[in-house]
């Protein structure tokens, strides 16, 4: 028992040594500051894209320091294969056939989404399949080879 408590007592000193060094508060108003520049322009000109904003003020985008090639998805075609925020593949993955009827009735029969809902589902079952099937394959071969003749 004082073994126990006597560890337990330098793990509790040791994690307090680590947890009493004060964190370090840094400044982000300046990059706060070129943020709401950029937020700026676009509100004013809710017609600006991405590419407009690198060909007019390069500085500001590199000031903040955006990568000039990355692009957002929201809004893009693929929103449709996301039924709820997660994506449609997974839905069939980790539901299985209770995530394709999730997916058909959230989305109103989108054919592309159900479609990766399937896939989702089909890959979740032939991996299932290849798991259990391993596992009575050497589940047999122990018993032959433990077996008395």
């Amino acid at each position: 028992m004082k073994r126990i408590l006597i560890l337990l007592t330098s793990i509790c000193f040791s994690l307090n040594s680590f947890a009493s060094e004060p964190l370090q508060k840094e400044d982000f108003s300046e990059e706060f500051k070129k943020l709401n520049q950029l937020e700026a322009i676009v509100n004013a000109n809710p017609s600006i894209t991405v590419d407009s904003v690198i060909k007019e003020q390069p500085q500001l985008m590199k000031d903040l320091g955006i990568d000039n090639k990355a692009k957002s998805n929201i809004g893009t075609d693929d929103d449709s294969m996301r039924p709820a925020g997660f994506p449609a593949f997974w839905w069939g993955f980790c539901l299985g056939v209770w995530g394709i009827l999730i997916v058909y009735l959230i989305t109103d029969n989108d054919k592309a989404a159900i479609n990766k809902t399937v896939k989702g589902c089909i890959t979740a079952s032939a991996i299932y399949v290849g798991v259990v099937g391993l596992f009575y394959v050497v589940a047999i071969i122990a018993a032959a080879a433990t077996s008395t003749y």
